[in-house]
């Protein structure tokens, strides 16, 4: 979840280990989820540019887990990919 001023949410749904679902939350809308990653967007900026390590970011504070962080680091590898994939998105216009 990025906040303002761009202040967007992305859903991600992980089943057996694999990426079932990814989708961008409509404004004040949310999902059921066993965590939240919520930073400002200068720092998601650093970690999709591939700037800063998302887990320097998490260590440091900069990215926060609300909810089952045990459930985020299972899921890492999964996590990366979904970065790198979104490293790959044109973001200039947000």
């Amino acid at each position: 979840m990025f906040q303002a001023p761009i202040d967007s949410a992305f859903f991600v749904r992980f089943d057996a280990g694999k990426i079932t679902d990814i989708r961008e939350l409509s404004p004040g809308v949310s999902a059921p989820s066993d965590f939240v990653i919520s930073g400002a967007p200068e720092v998601w900026r650093a970690v999709l540019g591939r700037k800063m390590a998302p887990v320097f970011a998490l260590t440091r504070g900069q990215l926060r887990v609300k909810g089952k962080k045990s459930s985020l680091l299972k899921r890492m590898p999964a996590f990366r990919y979904i970065l790198d994939s979104m490293a790959s998105m044109d973001l200039s216009g947000r």
